[in-house]
């Protein structure tokens, strides 16, 4: 299932529940080392997702202290 602008509110934030422990499940949470590089870009938590209507804060976090999280489209956000 992909984001409509047709969704409700209600569908749009079960649809990111299922992001999140998707990611939970496939994204292991460990400390980055500081050899590891991520390719990611800075966004405020407030803005919009263009993909699904909600904010980004609203969207699965990568690591276990929530500093970057992954967009709808597959982007990973510093926030």
């Amino acid at each position: 299932m992909k984001p409509t602008p047709e969704m409700s509110r209600e569908e749009l934030m079960d649809y990111v529940r299922g992001l999140k422990r998707m990611v939970r499940n496939v994204v292991p949470k460990f400390p980055l080392e500081a050899s590891d590089q991520l390719d990611f870009a800075r966004a405020s938590g407030l803005a919009i997702c263009p993909q699904c209507g909600l904010e980004y804060f609203d969207h699965p976090a990568v690591d276990q202290d929530d500093l970057l999280t992954i967009a709808c489209d597959g982007r990973i956000l510093k926030l």
